[in-house]
């Protein structure tokens, strides 16, 4: 599966905005991204591990994650993953679609037991948000 797949998928599954539909939310997703990128001076080399599904390593990439996905919304202010801004990720990409959202709900909720894993980082919202992509990387086959 290529890259901009699984970011569409992932955009799709714990981006929140107000958009009005999903390509919206893949834009704002990947804004969110490259923002995030910037802020913690991540390589290029970083990038293509994340393209590639490799797991994250460096405290940079951890950390842009962690942006990224507290600017969506997908996780709370400690960096824990939020079962209720996830749900609403999914109401707002599939409004007129109750499978695909319970089908996006049940992948998010595969990794809410991150908020509970021993985070050895200093950054506990970084380190955590290297658990989520990983997490999200172990299940994406199992919920496309």
């Amino acid at each position: 599966m290529s890259f901009i797949n699984f970011v569409v998928f992932i955009t799709v599954c714990v981006s929140y905005s107000m958009a009005a539909n999903v390509t919206d939310l893949k834009l704002r997703y990947l804004q969110y991204v490259l923002e995030c990128a910037t802020e913690h001076s991540v390589s290029t080399e970083e990038i293509r591990d994340l393209a590639t599904h490799r797991v994250v390593e460096g405290d940079n990439i951890k950390c842009m994650l962690a942006c990224a996905y507290k600017k969506t919304g997908m996780t709370d202010e400690e960096g824990k993953l939020s079962a209720e801004g996830m749900k609403e990720i999914a109401k707002t990409a599939y409004p007129d679609d109750e499978a695909k959202r319970k089908k996006s709900e049940d992948f998010a909720r595969t990794c809410l037991h991150v908020n509970e894993e021993e985070i050895i980082e200093e950054r506990k919202e970084c380190g955590r948000a290297a658990k989520i992509f990983k997490c999200a990387i172990d299940n994406f086959d199992s919920a496309v």
